[in-house]
């Protein structure tokens, strides 16, 4: 379509161009015949297209967008009768006296051409500016009087031709003039090109060039039939032509050109706005639909067609309330009945609609009014997210917040000053046993309890006996709001028998390290030499007493860590640490140990902050860690030990090269007691209690750890501890 219409304009160009070619011709040889005939015809052609434009203009004057040619065409009305009075004024005319002299018509060619020039200069001032066309009118009817007047009245016009002489110095400098009018009018005409058809423009552009090429030719000429005469008036012909072709022409077969230009340029926008918005409508996240004041859907796009399961066509045949749940078309009917009495120019609705399949959706509705020009409702505009998933989630918190009612253990929650602010059905005999109501005060023991899980930010198990019944609550402080939830459970036997062992476990351990710390440091002196020298095979039983005592001290170690765990008791002190300096230190414990299997240490610690963080938890996680590193790899293997500054985060890394994790192990890894085959084959002494402790005291203070492992090719665990105040160390 575009390169149709391309080569139309293209088309019409080229024959309006030989046209004029034509003409020019004709013209030219008739000025063979007689010159008096040439220039009567060349004036006269210019006159009629001139009278012409005028014509075509004044009676387009109320349809006309751009005042540029309105005020061109009243112009070209008054240029036409100066130019008839200068064809009847031409020398050898002898219609005027005056006519035997050249000097009466290259006067009235001067008039007419300082009032070409100038309309062409003020003319681009109209483009966009309303021109009164009668006030317009008159005064130009009035310079052309003043002008006529002062030539053949007054006779106050300049000489502008002598005879015998030639061309006086005002009409040379006034044709320069006129020339430099005609290229200002150019420059204004293309610094409002976009307000131009691009034919018109093109045309306009070039009458003005050949009009300047016409005067300049005008200044040469000697005689008033020489070639220069000649040659000045076929371009006039050729330059009048160009604007009969621009205005009369394009204004006949393409009004949209210029007539109608800013109505044409505005449906172009209306276009674009519509394709615009269809490009918006089909592409939009949410649903939208436009129905009329009927209810029926006029227009949908895929979005809604999607949520709702029906095609366009399919919904154009039907009712909104033929895919509205029943229970919701009644409230849909009235906010919309209230919208189209003029009440209300939109409305927001939570609805159910029916999907095809028979599913029930939940949309976010907002509805608005489209009225016509007169501000009759028009259409109404929905637009409809669907928020199915949101309204269960919502359904599901309510359901969720239903749950402490419904527990069949007890629940409370208690603020910092130690009031009970909410206790469910349950709690109605612990209440009971301590002698309160909700709003009341909890028990002094309760009151530390709870002053301290605020104070620390961690949870922790407490047990109430009370009615016979055992009850274990976990303290969750929410610190933020300044209060704790306590959810209880019912101990059964088996876990009061756990309970006890645990404890036994606890009592027992710490009973056996003080005698066992005594056998250690004995053993230890006498391998010193303290008691006197020490023979090989003595030295050799020391050895293995020293050895074993120090097994039998990291298990009554891991035994104390995880009766703590379990029974509640691991309490956590943190304290400003260098974990670089910890790092180091355990590392020269273990010195030995790295020696002996003549192991490749490499260690890596970035420019890490002092952390607040437990020193115990901290040393148990680096101990387990680099001491499994050291128990499973080869002699001669690498271990490599960093710390990394990860924004809120110091993550410690262990790496080795040892035996690795097998993959049916590794989910397993964290747990109690549990040890991997290849672990065993290596190493028959392990407990099974390391990694479980790690991870168990790694939580508890807040930290998180993880491994990558690959079967016969190493481990590296990862453990990320957060950071609550921060120091560079220098």
């Amino acid at each position: 379509m575009a390169t149709e219409e391309t080569q139309s304009v293209l088309t019409s160009k080229y024959v309006g161009l030989l046209q004029i070619g034509l003409i020019i011709i004709l013209v030219y040889l008739l000025s063979f015949y007689g010159y008096l005939l040439f220039h009567s015809l060349a004036e006269g052609i210019s006159i009629v297209i001139a009278f012409g434009i005028f014509a075509f203009t004044w009676n387009s004057r109320r349809y006309l967008a751009n005042n540029y040619f309105l005020l061109i065409g009243i112009a070209f009305f008054f240029i036409g009768i100066i130019d008839g009075l200068h064809a009847l004024a031409y020398k050898g005319m002898s219609v005027f006296p005056e006519s035997l002299d050249a000097n009466l018509a290259t006067q009235l060619w001067l008039a007419s051409r300082y009032l070409l020039g100038a309309t062409l200069v003020i003319a681009p001032f109209f483009i966009k500016r309303k021109l009164d066309e009668n006030k317009a009118f008159y005064l130009y009817l009035i310079v052309t009087a003043a002008l006529c007047g002062s030539i053949f009245w007054l006779q106050i016009f300049p000489t502008a031709y002598v005879e015998g002489q030639g061309l006086t110095w005002f009409k040379r400098v006034s044709e320069v003039v006129i020339s430099l009018f005609l290229a200002v009018a150019l420059l204004r005409l293309y610094k409002q090109k976009h307000r131009f058809d691009g034919r018109v423009l093109f045309l306009l552009g070039w009458s003005i060039v050949i009009t300047i090429i016409s005067e300049i030719l005008f200044t040469f000429y000697a005689g008033v039939y020489d070639a220069m005469n000649l040659a000045g008036h076929l371009l006039k012909i050729a330059a009048f032509y160009l604007i009969y072709l621009a205005i009369i022409e394009v204004g006949l077969s393409e009004p949209f050109s210029y007539l109608f230009k800013d109505l044409k340029d505005s449906e172009t926008a209306h276009r674009l706005s519509e394709e615009k918005f269809r490009a918006i409508f089909d592409n939009a996240a949410v649903g939208i639909i436009l129905a009329d004041m009927d209810s029926r859907p006029v227009m949908v796009n895929g979005k809604f067609e999607q949520m709702i399961g029906y095609s366009s066509d399919e919904l154009n045949k039907m009712n909104i309330s033929d895919f509205t749940h029943p229970d919701d078309i009644m409230l849909d009917k009235e906010k919309f009945k209230k919208m189209k009495l003029g009440q209300t120019n939109n409305y927001y609705l939570e609805k159910r609609y029916l999907r095809k399949d028979g599913r029930i959706i939940w949309g976010d509705l907002s509805v608005s009014v489209i009225r016509d020009p007169g501000g009759e409702p028009k259409y109404t505009m929905g637009v409809i997210r669907d928020i199915s998933k949101r309204h269960a989630a919502e359904a599901e918190i309510k359901n969720l917040a239903k749950f402490p009612e419904q527990n069949p253990s007890p629940v409370l929650r208690i603020d910092h000053n130690g009031i009970i602010i909410y206790a469910n059905p349950e709690c109605q005999d612990l209440l009971a046993a301590w002698g309160v109501m909700v709003y009341g005060n909890a028990p002094v023991r309760w009151i530390g309890i709870i002053s301290r899980a605020l104070a620390d930010n961690l949870k922790e198990e407490v047990v109430e006996t009370y009615s016979g019944k055992i009850i274990s609550f976990l303290i969750v402080p929410i610190k933020e709001y300044g209060y704790v939830n306590l959810y209880g459970r019912d101990i059964t036997r088996a876990e009061l028998i756990d309970r006890a062992k645990t404890e036994f476990v606890s009592l027992a351990s710490h009973q056996l390290r003080t005698p066992l710390a005594s056998i250690s440091l004995a053993s230890e002196l006498l391998l010193r030499g303290v008691g006197g020298e020490v023979e090989g095979r003595q030295k050799k039983y020391l050895e293995e007493i020293y050895g074993s005592t120090q097994r039998m001290t990291d298990l009554i170690n891991a035994l104390l860590n995880i009766s703590r765990i379990e029974l509640g008791t691991f309490v956590l002190k943190t304290e400003p640490l260098d974990l670089v300096k910890i790092i180091e230190s355990i590392l020269n414990e273990l010195a030995l140990q790295i020696n002996g299997k003549k192991l490749d240490l490499k260690t890596n610690f970035e420019k890490v902050p002092i952390i607040e963080f437990d020193h115990n938890v901290f040393r148990i996680i680096v101990e387990n860690l680099i001491t499994n590193a050291i128990r499973y790899s080869q002699a001669g293997s690498p271990i490599m030990v960093s710390l990394e500054h990860d924004g809120s985060f110091i993550r410690l890394i262990v790496s080795d090269k040892g035996c690795g994790i097998p993959e049916a192990a590794r989910d397993k890894i964290f747990d109690k007691l549990f040890r991997a085959e290849n672990a065993k084959e290596i190493n028959r002494d392990g407990t099974g209690l390391g990694l479980y402790i790690v991870k168990s005291v790694a939580e508890k203070a807040g930290a998180k750890i993880r491994f990558e492992s690959r079967d016969g090719e190493g481990t590296t665990f990862y453990v990320s501890i957060p950071i609550k105040k921060d120091v560079i160390l220098p």
